[in-house]
């Protein structure tokens, strides 16, 4: 009898993980969907001030001094980036600890970087799905590429740097008037709203 309870419940946390992003193996989308947990180290259920979006269906780390800065994916395909100061260096097209956590992630949709986060990096290369990213006015330093549906980027604060290629559809920036932003929209002939 507790053989047959043990089988049951071990089907069922087999079952319940393949509902939670990793698919049908022969799927190539499963494949960068799950590539997710792959990518990071230090996955985990960590509690998240994101109750109005639910419980995130993944979480993991992104700091570049390890758990100072946290990700979480919710079903909607929004990533909330919290925590204190700068996330990891990750490459457009780094290998291993370089790779960017969410490369070629279909899931993602947005992105919200919360208040102590002082730098964002290309951890959301190759995003075919991302079309938004906000950030607060505490990132000083902002790296994005190879994004080929962001449509709209907000950054309230001062930036240091701006570092944004091979995002096409970029249609609107929005951020602090005179501010490093301003000049990166005017340069490169994408609407700029001051906020």
């Amino acid at each position: 009898m507790k053989k047959r309870i043990l089988a049951i419940v071990l089907s069922l946390t087999m079952a319940a993980a393949c509902f939670t992003g990793c698919g049908d193996s022969n799927d190539s989308s499963s494949k960068k969907n799950s590539s997710v947990s792959e990518s990071v180290s230090n996955v985990s259920t960590a509690e998240s001030s994101n109750t109005e979006m639910g419980e995130p269906t993944q979480t993991g780390t992104c700091g570049k001094n390890g758990d100072n800065v946290k990700w979480s994916l919710f079903e909607d395909g929004t990533v909330v980036v919290e925590g204190i100061g700068e996330m990891h260096k990750y490459v457009s097209d780094g290998e291993g600890a370089d790779a960017p956590v969410f490369r070629e992630n279909s899931l993602v949709k947005k992105v919200i970087v919360k208040e102590g986060v002082t730098e964002v990096t290309d951890m959301f290369a190759k995003c075919e799905n991302l079309t938004s990213v906000e950030v607060s006015s505490t990132v000083t330093s902002f790296k994005m590429s190879s994004l080929p549906a962001l449509e709209e980027i907000i950054i309230p604060g001062e930036l240091r740097v701006l570092d944004i290629y091979r995002c096409e559809k970029l249609k609107v920036i929005k951020g602090k008037a005179g501010s490093k932003a301003e000049t990166f929209a005017k340069e490169n002939g994408i609407s700029f709203e001051a906020i």
